[in-house]
C-alpha cells in the first residue's frame, strides 16, 4: 500500500532584541525567563523534594533585556546578551493521534497490559528540518541558501555526556526517564540527571546505534504535561532554535536579519513504531481511531488491511528575523493592551462554569451587535422552549453544572415479574424470602460502597503521613526543639494504627464482596447506580479577546494524503537521510514545499475543513496560550454571618435561594483570616464550550417569522466574520479548593511507580527515605504498597508558613471572598501576558492588594448593602466594580442530599407482631412499598374534603357546616360499607381530628384555601387523569412521609499542614455547620409540594405536628377568624430546615449481619437527617433547593398513583331534591354501594331514581337508611347507624309532567362511575 502523508502545523516565534524596544504601553507583554522542571525535586531528600517540580514563571525581572535571564548573562558584569538565543524558534504540533490513549483492544494489539491503562502511540522520533533563506544580512556571510538538520527526539544524554559548552536550556530538554527498576535504590537521583533530544547537521548525520534511547517515546513518557507543546521543555525534541549562526562553530557569527522558509518532515526510525504498521485492521478503521480521514471516503485502499508507513510534514513561509526591528504585529502586545490601567474593565470574567463566565462578560460588555444578540437569546441556549416554566427549570438544571459528580455507589432492585392475573399497576413484589435476601444484599452493597470510599481515604492518609515525614528536614535535625527518634516513633505509631485500620478494611471488603455475590444469587435483581456525590467546581475564568491557540479545526478529522495525492517529483537530495521506503513520498512533499505556499482550497472542498500542512508567517508574531498561572487572596468569613435568603436571579428572573452576608464586612475586621491560593491551568484543545455552535444550532430552531429574533439579528448571529473576531479563553482555577484543605496540586514524586503493565511497585527510595538513617524505616514496603494510586495531590506539610497563629489554615467549608493578585498567561514559546503588573507583594502588604476587577456572574457576585457590594475591603473609588468574588458556603469534599419516601418501623412483641404504639425509626420504602398513607380530594360541590386510603378506598369526608363550623361523618367509610378487613390509620386519623377539632372552622378553612391556591399554580394533570372529573371534585393530592439528609462520601477531610494552627477537630467543624435547604417552591409549577408538617418526638405512631402547616400558599386569609391561621409561609424567616453532614463510617471489625438492628446502614440516611410529612401533587416531583448542592428531586413511582386512582371514584352530596316517585322504604343489604368503578348492572326491575341528567348509566344514587346499631357499626350514642343503598338513575327530561302526589324529598349522594385515571390498555 502507498505511504501516507500526515500534516502537522508549524509555528514560528522570532526572538530578537527589538522586542524590548519601545514603551510599556506599546509592549505590555513579557518574554518569560526559561523555567524548566526541577527534577531534582523528585529526589527523596527532605532538602530537595518539591510539591511541584515546575515553579511558577517569575516575571518580576523581565525588562529590560539585560535583566532577563533568558537572553542575558546575569553572571557577567556587563550582563551581555546571549546572541545564540536569538533567532527563530520553530515548533511542530503533534497530531491528535499521539495525544489520545487507547486500550489494547482498540489499538489492535494482543498486549497483556491491563485494558484500564491507556496505550499511547509512539511519536515520530526523527525530524528533518530544512531552512531556505530568501534574504539575509550580511549578504556576504557565505551562509548556504539551504540548510538541514536532523532532530533525534528519543536521544538520551546524561549530564556527564553533554559538551560543557552546550547551552542546556536550549540545546537539550530535561526529562524523567521511566522504566527503571523501582526496587533498586537511587532511581530518583539517576532520573533527575537525564536530558533528551539532539540536533545535528543533516549532511553529517547518520544513525549511530546509540544504546540509550527512550523507546517507545510517547507524549506520556515524561511526567511533564507540557512536554509536547512548551518549547522551553522540548527543545531539539519537538522544536528547534535556528539562530542563523555561520562561520567558525567555536566562535560563530550571527546574521543581523533574515527571511526564511522552513519544511519539517518526521518519521519513525523503527517502522514497528509507526501506527500504520503491525495492525491488520482495514485502513479505514485505523484512520478512524487515529482521528484521520482521506479526501475520497470511497477510496478502495481504505478496505485494505495492509501495513504502510507514514511521514508527518508541515511548512512555514516568509519568517522574518531582524535584530533591530520587531515583527510588524505582536499578538501578545495587542492582547496585553486590554489589561492596561486606562482600560476601565479588564477582559476577564468569572463564573461557575465556562458558559456562565462568558455570558457574565457579554452582559457587562454589550458593545457590539453580536454581543447584544447573544445576550438576548442567552436563556434559550439552556432550553429552546421560551415558556417561563421551562426556562426556570432549565436554570435549575444549569445550576447543577456548577458541581462535579463522583460515583455514588450501587443499589439493587427487585427484577421479578408480576404474577399472572394480578390487578393492573401491581408492582413486582418479592416473596418474604426474596425480600430478606434483597435487604441483605443492599445492606452488604451499601456497606461495601461506604467501605470502598473509606479505604481510598485511608490510603491517602497513609500517603499524607509519609509525605509529611520525608519532606520536612526538621524531622531529622537534632536540636532543642526536635528529637528525631521521638518524631520517628510518633510517625511510626500513627502509621501502625493506620495500617491496621486499612488491613481490617481490606478483610471486611473481601467479606462484603463475597456477601454481595452470595445474596445476589438468592433473588432476581438488577444493579442500578445511585445518584452521584457532588462537589462544587472551582471557579472558571474567561478571558475575552484571546483564542485557545489550537487550530480551529483541531477537533475535526485530520485530512491525510496518499503518496499519489502529492505532486509528482524526482528524488530530492535533502531527504536522503530518510529510510529508502519513505524517500519517494518525502521528495514529493519537499518539492511541494519548494513550490511556495499553495493557493487556498475551495470553501467546500475537504481541504478547507481540515488543518493545512502549510502556513505563512505574515510578519505576525503568534501567541499560542498554553497555560495560565494564577494567584488569589482568599478571606474566610465566619459561618455565623452567613444567612440564607431568597432573591431574584437568572434570565428570566426567578426566585432562588443563596447565602448572603447582611452584616457590613468592610472596615478591616474580616481581613485577618486570609489564605494565599494559587495554581496553574493547562489550556487543552478540548471543546469545553463552543458558543458559536450553540448559537447556530439554536437559531436553526427558530421559525422564520414571528420568532424570538429579527431577520437582522439572525444574520448577525450567523455571520462567520463576526464570530472570527469573537474570541475567548475559558479555564478552571484548578487547585483553589485543594489549597483551602491544605493540599497542593503539582508534579511530585510518588512512593509507588506505575509499570508498563499498569501495576504499581513501591520505590525502594521511598522506603529508605522514611528511615532517616535508622535501621528500620517508618514506612516499610507493605505500608507504602497500601497507598496504591491515592497520591495525586500532596499535603502542605511544611511547605507553607503561616504568620497568624490565631486562625486555622484548613477550611472544611469554603465560605468567603477572593480577589486575584496574579493572572499570567504563558504561551508555548515563553511569551507572557501579565494581567497585573508583576511586582513582588510583601507579606505585610496592607490593603488594597493589586487586583483585577473582573465581571462576575450572579453565582459569584457579592450581595449588596446600601447599593454597594458587601466586601471585606471597599475601594475608596466607589465607581470601581468589586474586585472580590464571593464564594458562598460549600463543602470541600463530595457530598449529596439524600431524599426518600419513608415508612415507620415499630417494636415487635413476643409473637413478632408490630406494636403501632411503640415507634422505633423510619426506614426508606422499597420499590414495592406504598409510600402514600392517604389521599385528599376537594369536594367542590359540598365545600369539603374527601379522604381516601393509600389504595384509593374512600375513608371519610369533612365538610364546612354544622354547629361547630365543621362536619365530619359520624361513621367512617360512609356512604360505603365498612371493609371486611381494616387496620389502623393513625396519621390520617390525626389529620382528620385536627380538621374537625375546636369550636371554629378556621383550620379547615385555611387547609381548603391552601389546597385551592396550590392547585392554581400546579401543572395540568397528565392525560391519564380524567380531566372532566376535576369539574366535580378537585385534583387528588397525596399524603406521604419523606426523609432528607446530607451525606458525605467519606470521613471529613483532615488537615495536611504541619506548620501553623492545626484544626483540632476538623470533622466537627464540618458536621457542626448547619446547611439549609428549601423544600418546594411556589414559583416553580414543576414542583409538587403543597405543604409539609414537622414531626414531634412522641413514641406513638402519630408523630406529626398538625398544628403548624408550612406552606407557600398562606394567602388569602380565611374567614371567619383569621387570628389562628395555622399556615406559616415558607421563607428565610421560618427559618429553612437545616441538615448536618454525616458519613456512615464502615464498621471494619464486626459482621454486618449480626447487630440487633438487621439493616442499620440502610436506615442511616433517614436517621441522620429529618423527616417531614408532606401534602404533594402526586404527578409532580418534590424538590429540595440548596445553596450548597444541586437541586434534589423526589417523585412517587407511577404505580402508586395508578393503582389508587383506578379505585377512586367521584361522589358528592345532593339534596334535598324532589322526586315524583317514592323510593324503597326498606334497606336491602344486597344493594350496598361499592366504591369500585367496575360494578355489576342492577337486576331487572330495580327501582330507579329519576333525575334530570344525561348519561344516567354513568351515575348511581346512594340513599341513606337509619338502622339499629349492630356489631359491624360504630355507635355515635343515638343507638342508630346510617347505611346506604345504591339505586340506578332513571331518565327525566326535566319537563313539567304534573304527576300526581305525594312527592318525595330525597337527600343522598351521586356517584360517578368513572375512574380518576383512564384504564391502562
Amino acid at each position: 500500500m502507498e505511504n501516507i502523508c500526515v500534516p502537522v502545523t508549524l509555528d514560528a516565534f522570532v526572538l530578537t532584541p527589538a522586542l524590548w524596544n519601545g514603551t510599556e504601553a506599546d509592549h505590555p507583554s513579557r518574554i518569560a525567563p526559561i523555567t524548566q522542571p526541577n527534577y531534582t525535586g523528585l529526589r527523596l531528600d527532605s532538602a530537595l523534594i518539591q510539591h511541584d517540580t515546575l515553579n511558577h514563571v517569575d516575571l518580576h525581572r523581565t525588562k529590560p533585556a539585560s535583566l532577563n535571564s533568558r537572553v542575558a548573562d546575569l553572571g557577567s558584569p556587563s550582563r551581555a546578551l546571549k546572541d545564540n538565543r536569538f533567532g527563530v524558534y520553530l515548533h511542530w504540533v503533534l497530531p491528535r493521534t499521539f495525544r489520545s490513549g487507547r486500550t489494547a483492544a482498540a489499538n489492535g494489539t494482543n498486549t497483556q497490559a491491563s485494558s484500564a491503562v491507556p496505550i499511547y502511540s509512539p511519536i515520530p522520533n526523527r525530524w528533518l528540518i530544512v531552512r531556505r533563506l530568501r534574504a539575509s544580512d550580511p549578504p556576504t556571510s557565505g551562509i548556504a541558501d539551504f540548510q538541514g538538520w536532523i532532530v533525534e527526539s528519543d536521544r538520551v544524554s546524561r549530564i556527564d555526556d553533554i559538551d560543557p559548552k552546550a547551552d542546556l536550556e536550549v540545546e537539550v530538554s530535561p526529562f524523567v526517564q521511566s522504566g527503571g527498576d523501582p526496587s533498586l535504590p537511587g532511581q530518583a537521583k539517576i532520573q533527575s540527571e537525564v536530558f533528551l533530544g539532539g540536533k545535528f547537521h543533516a549532511e553529517l548525520w547518520g544513525e549511530d546505534g546509540r544504546p540509550e534511547r527512550v523507546k517507545p517515546l510517547t507524549v506520556n513518557s515524561s511526567s511533564n504535561p507540557f512536554f509536547a507543546d512548551y518549547t522551553v521543555m522540548n527543545s531539539n525534541v519537538l522544536s528547534i532554535l535556528d539562530n542563523f549562526s555561520y562561520g567558525d562553530p567555536l566562535k560563530p557569527s550571527y546574521l543581523k536579519s533574515a527571511t526564511a522558509d522552513y519544511c519539517v518532515i518526521g518519521w519513525h526510525s523503527d517502522e514497528k513504531d509507526d501506527p500504520f504498521t503491525d495492525d491488520s485492521r482495514p485502513l479505514k478503521d485505523r484512520l478512524s481511531d487515529f482521528f484521520m480521514t482521506v479526501t475520497n471516503p470511497n477510496d478502495s485502499r481504505l478496505k485494505l488491511p495492509d501495513s504502510t508507513r507514514s511521514i508527518y510534514s508541515g511548512s512555514m513561509y516568509t519568517v522574518v528575523f531582524d535584530r533591530l526591528n520587531p515583527p510588524k504585529t505582536v499578538l501578545a502586545d495587542e492582547i496585553g493592551k486590554n489589561f492596561r490601567k486606562e482600560v476601565k474593565m479588564e477582559p476577564v470574567s468569572v463564573g461557575a462554569t465556562a458558559l456562565d463566565a462568558v455570558l457574565a462578560y457579554l452582559r457587562a460588555h454589550e458593545t457590539d451587535d453580536l454581543s447584544k444578540d447573544i445576550v438576548k437569546i442567552a436563556s434559550l441556549l439552556i432550553a429552546a422552549d421560551e415558556t417561563y416554566d421551562t426556562q426556570v427549570q432549565a436554570q435549575d438544571l444549569l445550576y447543577g453544572y456548577n458541581y462535579d459528580a463522583s460515583d455514588g455507589g450501587i443499589e439493587w432492585h427487585y427484577d421479578g415479574t408480576v404474577p399472572r392475573g394480578a390487578a393492573p399497576n401491581t408492582p413486582a413484589t418479592p416473596s418474604p424470602t426474596e425480600a430478606d435476601a434483597l435487604m441483605a444484599l443492599n445492606e452488604a452493597q451499601t456497606r461495601l460502597d461506604i467501605l470502598s470510599n473509606d479505604i481510598r481515604d485511608k490510603r491517602y492518609q497513609m500517603f499524607s503521613l509519609w509525605w509529611q515525614l520525608v519532606s520536612d528536614r526538621q524531622n531529622s535535625v537534632l536540636n532543642h526543639n526536635n528529637d528525631p527518634v521521638a518524631i520517628q516513633k510518633r510517625y511510626r505509631q500513627a502509621a501502625d494504627d493506620l495500617s491496621k485500620v486499612i488491613s481490617d478494611l481490606f478483610n471486611q471488603q473481601t467479606h462484603l464482596q463475597g456477601a454481595v455475590l452470595d445474596h445476589s444469587k438468592k433473588v432476581r435483581c438488577k444493579k442500578v447506580s445511585k445518584l452521584p456525590f457532588f462537589q462544587r467546581k472551582d471557579p472558571t475564568v474567561s478571558i475575552a479577546g484571546m483564542g485557545s491557540g489550537w487550530p480551529d479545526k483541531w477537533l475535526q478529522s485530520l485530512l491525510v494524503r496518499f503518496e499519489d495525492e502529492t505532486p509528482k517529483s524526482s528524488n530530492a537530495s535533502q531527504v536522503a537521510k530518510l529510510p529508502p521506503g519513505l524517500q519517494p513520498i518525502a521528495s514529493r512533499v519537499f518539492n511541494e514545499f519548494l513550490g511556495g505556499p499553495p493557493t487556498a482550497p475551495p470553501p467546500n472542498s475537504p481541504l478547507a475543513n481540515s488543518i493545512p500542512w502549510w502556513k505563512s508567517w505574515n510578519n505576525t508574531q503568534p501567541f499560542f496560550p498554553l497555560f495560565v498561572e494564577w494567584e488569589a487572596a482568599y478571606f474566610q468569613i465566619p459561618k455565623e454571618l452567613w444567612k440564607v435568603e431568597s432573591y431574584n436571579s437568572g434570565d428570566p428572573p426567578h426566585v432562588t435561594i443563596r447565602y448572603a452576608v447582611d452584616e457590613p464586612l468592610a472596615g478591616g475586621k474580616y481581613l485577618e483570616d486570609v489564605r494565599t491560593v494559587s495554581g496553574r491551568v493547562l489550556i487543552l484543545p478540548q471543546a469545553a464550550l463552543s458558543l458559536q455552535n450553540l448559537v447556530a444550532n439554536l437559531v436553526a430552531t427558530f421559525p422564520a417569522k414571528n420568532g424570538p429574533i429579527t431577520d437582522e439579528e439572525r444574520t448577525t448571529l450567523l455571520d462567520p466574520t463576526l464570530w472570527a473576531n469573537f474570541k475567548y479563553l475559558s479555564l478552571t482555577l484548578s487547585g483553589f479548593t485543594d489549597h483551602l484543605i491544605t493540599r497542593i496540586q503539582g508534579s511530585h514524586v510518588k512512593p509507588n511507580a506505575r509499570k508498563t503493565d499498569g501495576t504499581l511497585q513501591v520505590l525502594k527510595d521511598a522506603i529508605d527515605a522514611s528511615s532517616y538513617g535508622f535501621t528500620n524505616p517508618v514506612f516499610p514496603l507493605e505500608y507504602l504498597k497500601a497507598i496504591e494510586a491515592e497520591s495525586s495531590v500532596t499535603p502542605y506539610g511544611n511547605a507553607v508558613e503561616f504568620d497568624d497563629d490565631t486562625v486555622f489554615p484548613f477550611k472544611a467549608v469554603t465560605a468567603g471572598q477572593a480577589c486575584f493578585t496574579k493572572l499570567n498567561i504563558i504561551d508555548k514559546f515563553g511569551q507572557a501576558i501579565p494581567a497585573l503588573e508583576p511586582k513582588p507583594i510583601p507579606k505585610d502588604q496592607a490593603m488594597p492588594l493589586p487586583s483585577l476587577y473582573p465581571c462576575m456572574s450572579d453565582y459569584l457576585t457579592p450581595n449588596s448593602i446600601g447599593g454597594f457590594p458587601n466586601v471585606v475591603f471597599r475601594d475608596k473609588d466607589t465607581t470601581l466594580p468589586s474586585r472580590f468574588i464571593q464564594l458562598t458556603p460549600s463543602i470541600n469534599q463530595n457530598a449529596r442530599i439524600n431524599a426518600h419516601f419513608v415508612k415507620q418501623v415499630f417494636e415487635k412483641n413476643a409473637q413478632g407482631v408490630e406494636d403501632p404504639t411503640k415507634f422505633r425509626y423510619w426506614t426508606p420504602c422499597n420499590d414495592w412499598d406504598q409510600p402514600i398513607w392517604g389521599w385528599i380530594v376537594v369536594n367542590y360541590a359540598d365545600y369539603g374534603l374527601q379522604f381516601f386510603l393509600a389504595d384509593g378506598t374512600f375513608y371519610t369526608e369533612v365538610r364546612i357546616g354544622g354547629p361547630r363550623g365543621t362536619s365530619s361523618q359520624g361513621q367512617k367509610w360512609l356512604p360505603f360499607g365498612v371493609p371486611s378487613t381494616t387496620v389502623g390509620h393513625p396519621q390520617l386519623d390525626g389529620l382528620i381530628a385536627r380538621l374537625t377539632s375546636g369550636t371554629s372552622p378556621e383550620y379547615l378553612y385555611a387547609f381548603a384555601a391552601m389546597i385551592n391556591e396550590s392547585i392554581k399554580s400546579m401543572p395540568h394533570a397528565p392525560d391519564e387523569y380524567a380531566g372532566y372529573m376535576s369539574s366535580i371534585v378537585g385534583k387528588p393530592l397525596a399524603l406521604v412521609n419523606t426523609s432528607w439528609s446530607l451525606e458525605l462520601s467519606q470521613n471529613p477531610v483532615l488537615p495536611g499542614n504541619t506548620l501553623g494552627n492545626k484544626t483540632p477537630k476538623p470533622g466537627e467543624e464540618l458536621t457542626n455547620w448547619p446547611f439549609s435547604i428549601k423544600l418546594g417552591d411556589w414559583s416553580r409549577p414543576f414542583d409538587g409540594m403543597v405543604a409539609y408538617f414537622d414531626m414531634t418526638t412522641s413514641n406513638s405512631s402519630n408523630i406529626i405536628n398538625y398544628d403548624r402547616i408550612n406552606t407557600y400558599f398562606a394567602t388569602p386569609t380565611v374567614p371567619p377568624n383569621t387570628t389562628n391561621d395555622p399556615r406559616h409561609f415558607i421563607d428565610e424567616t421560618l427559618p429553612y430546615p437545616t441538615l448536618a453532614p454525616y458519613f456512615a463510617a464502615a464498621d471494619a471489625s464486626s459482621d454486618p449481619f449480626s447487630p440487633t438492628n438487621p439493616t442499620p446502614t440502610l436506615e442511616t440516611a433517614a436517621r441522620q437527617g429529618f423527616v417531614k410529612a408532606m401534602l404533594i401533587d402526586p404527578f409532580t416531583p418534590v424538590h429540595a433547593y440548596s445553596p450548597t448542592l444541586p437541586v434534589k428531586s423526589l417523585q412517587l413511582p407511577g404505580w402508586t398513583i395508578q393503582s389508587a386512582l383506578q379505585n377512586m371514584t367521584a361522589f358528592f352530596h345532593l339534596g334535598p331534591i324532589s322526586v315524583t316517585e317514592d323510593i324503597p322504604i326498606k334497606y336491602d343489604s344486597s344493594m350496598e354501594p361499592k366504591a369500585t368503578v367496575n360494578q355489576a348492572p342492577f337486576p331487572p326491575g330495580t327501582h330507579t331514581v329519576n333525575l334530570p341528567m344525561s348519561s344516567s348509566t354513568k351515575w348511581r344514587w346512594f340513599q341513606p337508611y337509619a338502622l339499629p346499631v349492630d356489631n359491624t357499626s360504630q355507635d355515635d350514642g343515638s343507638g342508630l347507624q346510617t347505611k346506604y343503598n345504591a339505586l340506578p338513575i332513571g331518565t327525566d327530561d326535566g319537563s313539567p309532567k304534573f304527576s300526581p302526589g305525594p312527592y318525595t324529598m330525597l337527600e343522598g349522594y351521586l356517584q360517578l362511575l368513572e375512574p380518576a385515571v383512564k384504564p391502562v390498555i
